[in-house]
């Protein structure tokens, strides 16, 4: 997995994650302001007080397109697992084939058996914890039982 941005700690950096609505400044809403500086975040469920600051800034790296494509960049170490509660989870085989097989963009130059070693090691020495679903599309890991 790749970082980029400056560190995070977790809990002491949540700002917002023990606020309840009532608590934040703008009631959870972006200000006119962020609408303005950050159009690309504001498409979609990822402008909200509570996240704005995780977001990187619009006006310092703008997003060229050709045609509107949601991904919303957040540069900090813990990146989308961040944003994501903390999860993130294993890509499926399904995941690395597909552009190939709708043919779109071109094939990955690697696929999920050149990974799923990687992902073990990681589940393993991070932790993690899930269950087993024995699901094609969300690939089974080195889990701790739930709720661990």
């Amino acid at each position: 997995m790749l970082e980029r941005g400056g560190p995070y700690d977790h809990v002491k950096d949540y700002n917002t994650a023990h606020k309840n609505p009532w608590e934040m400044e703008h009631r959870g809403r972006t200000t006119q302001k962020q609408k303005k500086y950050y159009p690309v975040i504001h498409r979609g469920w990822a402008a909200a007080e509570e996240v704005m600051d995780g977001w990187a800034n619009e006006q310092d790296c703008p997003y060229t397109e050709t045609k509107p494509f949601t991904w919303w960049r957040s540069y900090r170490m813990g990146g989308r697992s961040i944003l994501w509660g903390r999860q993130s989870y294993r890509w499926s085989p399904m995941d690395f084939e597909a552009n190939e097989k709708d043919n779109v963009g071109v094939p990955w130059p690697i696929g999920y058996d050149d990974l799923a070693p990687w992902y073990d090691h990681v589940e393993t020495f991070a932790g993690i914890s899930g269950s087993i679903e024995q699901l094609p599309q969300l690939p089974d890991g080195q889990f701790l039982p739930p709720g661990f």
